[in-house]
């Protein structure tokens, strides 16, 4: 029982690390898509996944987004990506942006 609880215990230090380390993002919406801003002090690779509403035909509609795995700049609110369509009315962010990163090599 107590190696379980060991092994539960260095887990989540290793979570907690981790997610101390990883870069922040945030995003900016315009009326036809979004900019994703990154900081972080040393660079690593990072993908991020968006979910957002638009309106199309008068009606909300559900839009998903991945802003590809790639190396994120050092620096404070450094434009991650973006993307815009002209299909795209009025995106707002539906959900916390979900990003997946790794130290480069």
């Amino acid at each position: 029982m107590s190696r379980y609880l060991l092994c539960g215990v260095a887990t989540a230090y290793f979570l907690s690390l981790n997610a101390a380390n990883a870069a922040s993002f945030r995003v900016e919406t315009h009326a036809r898509g979004y900019k994703v801003f990154s900081t972080y002090e040393k660079p690593e690779e990072c993908e991020v996944n968006l979910h957002f509403t638009f309106t199309r035909d008068g009606k909300r509609d559900k839009g998903e987004s991945l802003c590809t795995f790639k190396p994120v700049p050092q620096g404070k609110d450094v434009q991650f990506c973006e993307f815009s369509h002209e299909r795209l009315v009025d995106p707002v962010i539906s959900e916390p942006l979900k990003p997946t990163c790794k130290p480069l090599k």
